[in-house]
């Protein structure tokens, strides 16, 4: 076990049972069991991690005392996939706010090859993010 603090690892233990079963809904007395056969703990500890886990989205609760393991990429602390999103349509807008910006009448014939690099840029970033929104649906749910 990588982690020496008992939380980190009662934490493992529990991610450790709720992924062996991603299906399967736990319940507080199962994890408990299984935390208490590899290590001790008490019952502070063990809530603490709980609460920890399912507030973190690494677990959700589905009733009264039952738990599993959180789906991936619909976990609420998923905030990469937003940040991401938010990064290539910040990048995608302000390359258009700076074309935008450019006096026409000041353009010479070395400024169309990079007018030309510019557009495909533009493009790409937008394929980028539409696949992204795609492959990862809370990307854009956020």
């Amino acid at each position: 076990m990588k982690t020496k603090t008992p939380s980190g690892q009662t934490k493992a233990l529990i991610l450790e049972l709720l992924s062996s079963d991603p299906s399967k809904a736990y319940a507080w007395a199962e994890m408990r069991k299984h935390v208490d056969s590899k290590i001790t703990i008490t019952d502070g500890v063990f809530a603490g991690s709980i609460q920890a886990l399912n507030h973190g989205g690494k677990m959700e609760k589905v009733g009264r005392g039952m738990y599993r393991i959180a789906a991936f990429g619909n976990e609420p602390s998923d905030t990469l996939s937003p940040r991401i999103l938010k990064i290539l349509k910040d990048a995608e807008d302000n390359i258009r706010a700076e074309v935008n910006g450019i006096e026409v009448l000041e353009i010479e014939e070395d400024d169309f090859e990079t007018i030309r690099h510019i557009k495909k840029l533009v493009v790409d970033l937008a394929k980028l993010r539409a696949t992204f929104e795609i492959a990862v649906p809370a990307a854009s749910a956020q």
